[in-house]
């Protein structure tokens, strides 16, 4: 499995295709190390990710604890 930490482009740059590209660059390199799946989280970017055919699959939680 590749897990992607972050991935962000600048407002200025959306609507280039450069985020499909780097995605498509980070599904080629999983690829080749192996992986049969590719995960992350994301708040903002869910349209994104489900137009280049990401499934939705889990909700993230997170407590901050003082």
């Amino acid at each position: 499995m590749s897990w992607i930490e972050e991935l962000f482009v600048l407002d200025e740059y959306r609507g280039m295709k450069i985020g499909k590209k780097l995605m498509m660059l980070i599904e080629e390199k999983a690829a080749e190390r192996g992986s049969k799946l590719i995960a992350l989280a994301t708040r903002r970017a869910g349209d994104f990710y489900k137009a280049i055919g990401y499934d939705e699959s889990a909700i993230y939680f997170k407590k901050a604890l003082s």
